[in-house]
């Protein structure tokens, strides 16, 4: 998964904390929240809300 690679990046540039905006639902939400927990860092994440659905739910 691209997210844990990203997240061993962080940590190994000694990077615990992070923030992700705009993660539609499509990208895996709930898989990019259980990779956080599992590394141990920590993370500030928010979905994408629109009121516009032709984008996010492709």
């Amino acid at each position: 998964m691209s997210a844990e690679l990203c997240m061993l990046e962080m940590l190994k540039l000694g990077k615990t904390t992070f923030a992700e905006t705009l993660l539609a639902s499509r990208y895996g939400f709930d898989g990019i929240a259980a990779a956080v927990l599992q590394s141990g860092m920590r993370a500030a994440l928010a979905k994408s809300i629109m009121d516009v659905s032709t984008y996010a739910d492709r």
